[in-house]
């Protein structure tokens, strides 16, 4: 609602794909949070045939990363949702930040009790955003790899992947290695290099 703004393209949020977390893209916040207006927006969870089974959830966890010019407090508030009645307590983003860090990627874990007991996490079907802040200047922010997940466990460090082979062609590259069995491991980021200095998504 004015003169509250969110940019959007035919009512949807853009995506972003020089800056990401997780290849190939990210969802962009590009808004400004006047006061006498609202912006809000969501996040919502499209059910797939065969993609059914889901492990206990306790937290909800994304990526966040942050452009120059904003302080936690302008950061927007979150919720999760069984559908656009059925919407938790709002809760704000930087309650849920240990090191608040510009331009790097950081780590969100919200508890899913933080948001009440009106939804089950079977249930949650979208994440509701809103402002927060009314300072009236434009803030631009990234979202990426919004999951539903059971309790972190402590941190670990893991090996590189055991590389069984790799062979080059004129476009692309085969690799294989031996299989990852660490039920904890989510996924292997590949990284390239033409100069072995410099490396890339």
């Amino acid at each position: 609602m004015s003169p509250s703004w969110i940019k959007n393209i035919n009512s949807k949020l853009p995506v972003d794909e020089k800056i990401f977390f997780t290849p190939g893209n990210a969802l962009q916040l590009d808004y400004i949070s006047a006061g006498k207006g609202e912006w809000n927006a969501a996040i919502i969870y499209q059910t797939m045939r065969g993609v059914d089974a889901f492990t206990n959830a306790t937290q909800l966890v994304f990526r966040l990363f942050v452009k120059p010019n904003t302080n936690s407090n302008a950061l927007p508030m979150i919720a999760i949702a069984k559908d656009s009645s059925t919407i938790s307590s709002f809760q704000p983003i930087q309650n849920y930040i240990s090191a608040y860090t510009i331009g790097k990627w950081i780590k969100v874990s919200i508890p899913l009790k933080d948001f009440g007991d009106e939804i089950s996490f079977e249930d949650i079907n979208l994440n509701q955003f809103k402002q927060q802040s009314t300072d009236n200047k434009e803030h631009v922010l990234y979202i990426d790899q919004v999951e539903l997940l059971p309790g972190e466990k402590a941190a670990s460090s893991f090996p590189p992947p055991a590389l069984t082979s790799a062979k080059a062609y004129a476009k692309h590259v085969d690799i294989t290695w031996k299989p990852i069995t660490d039920s904890s491991v989510k996924y292997i980021k590949v990284y390239r290099s033409g100069d072995r200095k410099y490396f890339i998504l």
